[in-house]
């Protein structure tokens, strides 16, 4: 088994000020961890499956969420429209802040 894993934290006053704001904030900061994982399948010539989204949060609770796809995921699209809609499995996340 091969795992690709792209990753990055983000927690910002304006999330806790503007909560409204966050979801759309979260839909941005997914797409370049879409396109890192996808240029490294690209680069090494391999496809996968399954997209897993690890939520941690600051109170170290986390939140894991996987799908599979029955063929082998085709675009960065794919990637992406399967991630964000594991993510809102898990939303509103926690208000102090999380990390994806």
């Amino acid at each position: 088994m091969i795992c690709l894993t792209s990753n990055d934290d983000f927690v910002s006053r304006a999330d806790e000020v503007f909560p409204h704001l966050r979801k759309t904030r979260v839909k941005v900061e997914l797409k370049p961890l879409c396109e890192k994982v996808w240029r490294n399948c690209e680069a090494q010539g391999i496809s996968g499956k399954t997209v897993t989204v690890k939520i941690k949060y600051s109170d170290f609770t986390q939140a894991t969420r996987s799908r599979t796809s029955a063929m082998p995921i085709a675009s960065i699209m794919e990637i992406f429209d399967t991630a964000a809609g594991l993510l809102t499995t898990v939303y509103p996340f926690n208000p102090s802040g999380c990390w994806v």
